[in-house]
């Protein structure tokens, strides 16, 4: 059973505002999706990513950027413990920053396989072009445990990731990604 506390406040103008903080110890986002949705989670969880229907692993459809201009956003939000379709997140810390069509997601923590992510996440859609920027370090999770039924089971992994990608599309973000890895 999930339970949320804190404040929001919204502010309804020209520009809407939304602001606050969340705090929850315990939160099944599962509990808020039809069942169908609960059940492609843990499917996806089970199996490798299928290919669309013209051959391409990611979308061309233009993702939904122009929301990002509509409001202000700066919300901040700790959860013991993040229940997702088809996998857990423990002590999650995520700020979230909106402003111009300026997304920041700063602070980004959560534990994840029994290791701890820390990072950030920015993407800017005031350009033509959108740019997205990640940054993500991983301590300590075991490889196996992000994906079930996975060629490979045990082992303390470590992750440092430093992408950055330009374009208005699922497909076009990941055919410019560049950056390190390792």
């Amino acid at each position: 059973s999930s339970e949320i506390k804190g404040g929001l406040q919204m502010t309804l103008a020209e520009r809407m505002r939304l602001a606050g903080q969340l705090t929850s110890p315990s939160l099944d986002v599962t509990e808020f999706l039809p069942a169908a949705t609960k059940e492609a989670g843990e499917a996806a969880k089970a199996s490798q990513p299928a290919a669309s229907a013209k051959g391409r692993l990611f979308s061309a459809e233009p993702l939904p950027l122009a929301a990002l201009h509509k409001m202000d956003v700066d919300l901040k939000a700790q959860v013991g413990k993040l229940t997702l379709p088809g996998r857990q997140l423990s002590e999650v810390n995520i700020g979230l920053q909106l402003k111009n069509g300026q997304l920041y997601l700063t602070p980004l923590h959560f534990g994840l396989a029994g290791g701890v992510f820390e990072g950030g996440v920015q993407l800017d859609a005031r350009a033509k072009t959108p740019t997205l920027a990640i940054q993500l370090q991983g301590r300590g999770f075991e490889l196996g445990q992000l994906q079930a039924n996975g060629p490979i089971t045990g082992g303390r992994s470590e992750l440092k990731l430093d992408v950055k990608s330009r374009g208005d599309s699922l497909q076009a973000l990941m055919t410019t990604a560049s950056g390190e890895t390792s």
